[in-house]
């Protein structure tokens, strides 16, 4: 198994207990998904209740909230944040050129064009999407010109 599919304690689970609707992404790993699962029904929790992530940032417009990560959650947050906003929901992520099926609703920057709208301040805050690899991104986020304070993890998000 690759080193990029070791999680913790991955070897324990009883794969034959989670049945085949976590299954999102045929192309991936089921182990994958028993991971992000408690966090996509978090969120689906949440939004029911009316919930949004918009709620998370009182003080910022929904145009000024970022997407960063091409992951599972990514359009679901777009969308979330579009309910709130006509203006196109800006998204970036490190391998931009792999970015697949890309809604209609975000707009994909290079990653030097939206360090550029950071700095110009149409980009308050990001919201990293990818939960594997949170502290990476947001390490290369932060060497990159971003803080800390404007970067929030989906998972601090779900969770609060």
């Amino acid at each position: 198994m690759d080193d990029i599919y070791r999680y913790p304690k991955v070897e324990q689970v009883d794969w034959d207990r989670y049945p085949d609707y976590i299954r999102i992404d045929t192309d991936r790993p089921d182990f994958w998904y028993i991971y992000q699962f408690k966090y996509m029904k978090l969120y689906l929790e949440k939004v029911l209740t009316g919930w949004s992530i918009v709620d998370f940032f009182p003080n910022i417009v929904p145009e000024n909230i970022a997407i960063y990560s091409n992951s599972i959650f990514t359009l679901a947050v777009a969308n979330d944040l579009f309910r709130h906003t006509e203006v196109k929901i800006k998204a970036s992520d490190k391998n931009v050129q792999n970015w697949k099926n890309i809604d209609k609703n975000i707009e994909v920057l290079s990653l030097d064009d939206y360090l550029e709208e950071y700095r110009r301040e149409n980009i308050k805050k990001v919201v990293i999407c990818g939960i594997f690899h949170e502290n990476v991104i947001v390490d290369e986020l932060m060497q990159r010109g971003f803080a800390l304070n404007d970067l929030v993890t989906l998972c601090n998000v779900l969770v609060q």
